[in-house]
C-alpha cells in the first residue's frame, strides 16, 4: 500500500535571514549586516528556499542576557510557521550563551517544525546528528567569547597603566598619535567656562541651558557625526541638546585635570601614583573645588514617594535660592524649616513637619530678621575666638580646603599617598608577624621587597611634603576685614554667602515667639562646628555668648 504523502505546508520554501553586528565597525567589515547578508542570500539560492524577510540587531551581545528584539522576531516567525528555515551565516552569530540556550531554542523549533541553518558550517537542525555537533560549537563559541573578553580587558588594563587613552574621546579634548589627551582648541574652552560658571553658584539645569542657547552640540552628538565621517555604522539616534546629567559628568570627571581614569576612579601605577594620561583642562586644584561644591549642594532624602530614595542623596544640581536653606531647623521638632512666600505676607521660615500635618507645635521666623540674625552670630563669633580655638582652626582648614591653592591641593595627594603607605606597611607587619602569610624564605624575600617598595614610596611622598614647607595658615582678622565686612558681605553672591557661613556653622535651631513675646536674640541657637545639637524642644533662653 502506497504510503499518503504528507500535505506541503504553506511555509515551506520559505526562510528568514537573521544577521548580527557584535560591534559597530566599518562597512566593509567581513563581520558586518552586508557581509552577513550576501553569505545568506548565497546559502538561500543553494537550497532553493525564497528569503521573505530579514532580521538584523546591531551592537546586540550574543554572550550577555540581554534583548534582541530581531532576534526574538525571528524566533517569533519559526514558531509560528510563518517560514519554515532561519538562515544565520554562522553559529556564534546566532548565540555565544552556550548548548543551554542553544538546546532550549532547538527544542522548541522541534515541536512546531522550524529549522535553523547555519550557512558557515554548512548545518541544518534537522540533520541527523547534527545537534551533537551544533551543541560542541555552541559551548565553542561561548568559550572563545570568553577569551576575548579576558584578553581585551588584558589589553584594556595594560593601556591604561602606560597612560593611553583608547577609548573614544571625551567632550574637551583631541586624542594625539601618541595616544594622549591634549585640549581641543573650541571645546577646552568650554569646559573651562563650565566649571567657573558652577563655582560662581549656577546650577546645571542654568549650564545646560546656557549650552544650547551657544548652539554647542552635545558629546554624543560630536562623536556620531565623527563616526559617520570614518564610514562607521551609528546606531540610534543621538540627543540634540545638552541636559543636566551631561554637563554633571564633564565636571566631575577627574580624566579633565589630565589623570588615566576607569570608572570613575584615578589609576595608579605600582608606586601608587596617579597616571597621566595627558594635558588637563583644569588644575586639581579646580576639581577639588568642584567636587567640594558638588557635596556641598548635596542634601540627604529624607520623604518621598519611592521609598528606595530615603536615605540617599540629591543629584546636586540645583543650589539653594535662601541664605539658610538646609541650615534651619524647628527648635520644637528639629526638623527642618523651610520659606513660604505668600502673595501679601512676608518671606519666612516655617516648621515643614507641621506645614504638612504632623504634630510639632512649629517654629516660624521672618526670612530677614533670622538672616540677619545669623550673620551677626557668625561674625561676632570669629571675632572672638582666641588664636589657638579649636574652632579657629577648623574654620582654618575650611577655608583652606574652599580656597584651594595649587600647592594646597599637591599637599592633599602627597598626605593621602604618605598615609596610604604607612597604612599598607601596618598591614605588611600584620600579614608576617600576626598572619603568618610569609612562612618561607622566597616569602621572606618577597615580603623585604614590598616593605622597600612601600618605605620608598612614602618616603618620596614625605620629603615631597616638606620641600613644599609649612602649610599656609589663615589671618581671621583679615578675613574678617575683607570677605566678612558688612560692605563685602552685601556685595556678596548668596553662593559665597553660604560657603561662608559653612565655615563654622553645622545647623541653626530656632524656637517659638510665643506671640512675638520672645525676641529673635533669644529664639535662635547655633550649632557651631563640632558642637552636639541641643536636646529639643528648645525651652531654655541661649547662654550669653549664643545672644551676644
Amino acid at each position: 500500500m502506497a504510503k499518503k504523502r504528507e500535505a506541503k505546508h504553506p511555509a515551506a520554501g520559505l526562510g528568514i535571514s537573521y544577521v548580527r553586528l557584535s560591534d559597530v565597525g566599518n562597512v566593509h567589515d567581513p563581520s558586518s549586516p552586508d557581509s552577513q547578508r550576501r553569505i545568506n542570500g548565497e546559502c538561500a539560492a543553494r537550497m532553493a528556499v525564497k528569503l521573505v524577510s530579514e532580521f538584523c540587531d546591531l551592537d546586540r551581545p550574543a554572550r550577555k542576557d540581554t534583548r534582541r528584539p530581531q532576534y526574538e522576531e525571528a524566533v517569533q516567525w519559526l514558531m509560528e510557521r510563518r517560514a519554515e528555515y532561519l538562515i544565520v551565516p554562522k553559529l556564534d552569530r546566532l548565540s555565544r550563551r552556550g548548548m543551554g540556550h542553544v538546546g532550549l531554542l532547538l527544542d522548541d523549533l522541534e515541536e512546531v517544525g522550524g529549522k535553523i541553518v547555519f550557512a558557515a558550517e554548512g548545518l541544518n537542525t534537522t540533520q541527523p546528528g547534527a545537534r551533537q555537533v551544533i551543541g560542541f560549537l555552541a559551548e565553542q563559541a561561548r568559550a572563545e567569547s570568553d577569551n576575548i573578553s579576558w584578553r581585551v580587558r588584558q589589553w584594556r588594563e595594560y593601556t591604561r597603566r602606560r597612560g593611553e587613552w583608547r577609548r573614544p574621546r571625551l567632550f574637551g579634548f583631541v586624542v594625539g598619535d601618541d595616544w594622549k589627551l591634549r585640549p581641543h582648541p573650541t571645546e577646552a574652552p568650554i569646559v573651562r567656562e563650565l566649571a567657573t560658571r558652577y563655582l560662581k553658584g549656577a546650577s546645571l539645569r542654568e549650564l545646560s541651558l546656557w549650552l544650547n542657547s551657544q548652539g554647542v552640540p552635545p558629546p554624543s552628538q560630536i562623536q556620531a557625526e565623527e563616526a559617520i565621517a570614518k564610514g562607521h555604522r551609528v546606531k540610534g539616534p543621538k540627543a540634540d541638546e545638552w541636559g543636566a546629567a551631561t554637563v554633571r559628568y564633564i565636571l566631575i570627571n577627574p580624566t579633565y585635570t589630565g589623570l588615566q581614569t576607569h570608572r570613575g576612579r584615578t589609576v595608579v601605577d605600582d608606586d601608587g601614583m596617579p597616571v597621566p594620561v595627558g594635558e588637563g583642562i583644569v588644575t586639581p586644584a579646580e576639581h577639588a573645588r568642584v567636587m567640594a561644591e558638588v557635596d556641598r549642594r548635596r542634601a540627604i532624602v529624607r520623604k518621598g514617594k519611592n521609598a528606595s530614595r530615603i536615605g540617599g542623596v540629591t543629584g546636586s544640581g540645583r543650589p539653594p535660592k535662601y541664605l539658610l536653606t538646609s541650615l534651619v531647623r524647628c527648635g520644637e521638632c528639629g526638623g527642618a524649616m523651610v520659606v513660604m512666600v505668600g502673595k501679601r505676607t512676608r518671606p519666612a521660615y516655617r516648621c515643614h513637619d507641621k506645614s504638612i500635618g504632623h504634630r510639632c507645635k512649629g517654629s516660624n521666623a521672618l526670612m530677614d530678621d533670622l538672616d540677619r540674625e545669623v550673620v551677626r552670630r557668625f561674625t561676632a563669633k570669629l571675632a572672638s575666638l582666641e588664636p589657638r580655638d579649636p574652632l579657629l582652626e577648623r574654620v582654618a582648614e575650611r577655608w583652606l580646603r574652599l580656597t584651594v591653592p595649587e600647592e594646597e591641593a599637591d599637599r592633599r595627594v602627597l598626605q593621602e599617598t604618605a598615609d596610604q603607605a604607612d597604612a599598607a606597611l601596618a598591614d605588611l607587619f600584620q600579614a608576617r608577624y600576626v598572619r603568618g602569610e610569609f612562612p618561607e624564605a622566597e616569602d621572606i624575600a618577597q615580603y623585604d621587597q614590598l616593605r622597600k617598595r612601600l618605605l620608598e614610596r612614602r618616603n618620596a611622598a614625605r620629603q615631597a611634603l616638606d620641600r613644599l614647607g609649612p602649610g599656609p595658615t589663615v589671618d581671621v582678622g583679615a578675613l574678617l576685614e575683607t570677605e566678612l565686612s558688612r560692605e563685602a558681605w552685601e556685595r556678596t553672591t548668596l553662593h559665597q554667602k553660604r560657603s561662608l557661613l559653612g565655615l563654622a556653622l553645622t545647623k541653626v535651631f530656632v524656637r517659638g515667639s510665643d506671640g512675638g513675646q520672645i525676641p529673635m536674640r533669644e529664639r535662635v541657637h547655633v550649632v557651631w562646628i563640632g558642637d552636639d545639637d541641643p536636646s529639643l524642644p528648645l525651652r531654655e533662653v541661649p547662654g550669653k555668648m549664643d545672644a551676644a
